[in-house]
């Protein structure tokens, strides 16, 4: 199931398998997608223990076309920042040195194809991750119009359509 913002149409990703590069305490990855948005460190995010270059991954059981993904830190003020973060998708690189900080959800372009979406911090520190997100492409829609005089122009992703010069 998924559910839709303005841009982006996002998965659920409540019970989609998620793994990570190591386990501090009960911080385990299945918190980062777990559907609370409060991010509070104690009960709601997943944290590795400090290492080189950690990672976290959810494995979407089934390909999609995939548009952006969501990071969100945790809500307190314990660290300065949590970057830079590279995004993969099927161990291909979908972004790279993401800019994140305490407090914050950040969404990113990523646009790919794929079933699981990696997110591995290029540091030496723990990953600690409040929430992720996954978001699909939207199915376009295709359409077909007639014209007894004038053109039609498709420009960044709009259609433009004139009559006898008219817009």
């Amino acid at each position: 199931s998924y559910r839709e913002t303005n841009a982006y149409k996002w998965l659920d990703l409540v019970g989609f398998p998620a793994t990570q590069s190591s386990t501090l305490s009960a911080y385990e990855a299945a918190r980062a997608i777990d559907g609370y948005v409060d991010r509070e460190y104690a009960t709601r995010c997943s944290s590795t223990t400090e290492e080189l270059n950690p990672w976290w991954q959810v494995d979407l059981e089934q390909e999609y076309s995939i548009s952006a993904v969501s990071v969100s830190t945790r809500k307190d003020s314990c660290c300065d920042n949590f970057s830079p973060l590279n995004i993969y998708v099927d161990d291909q690189l979908c972004a790279e040195d993401i800019k994140t900080f305490t407090n914050k959800v950040k969404i990113v372009r990523c646009v790919a194809t794929g079933r699981r979406v990696k997110i591995q911090q290029m540091s030496q520190k723990a990953l600690v991750l409040g929430e992720v997100g996954v978001a699909i492409a939207q199915k376009a829609m295709l359409f077909c119009v007639k014209f007894k005089t004038g053109t039609a122009d498709w420009n960044a992703g709009y259609i433009t359509l004139s009559v006898n010069g008219k817009l």
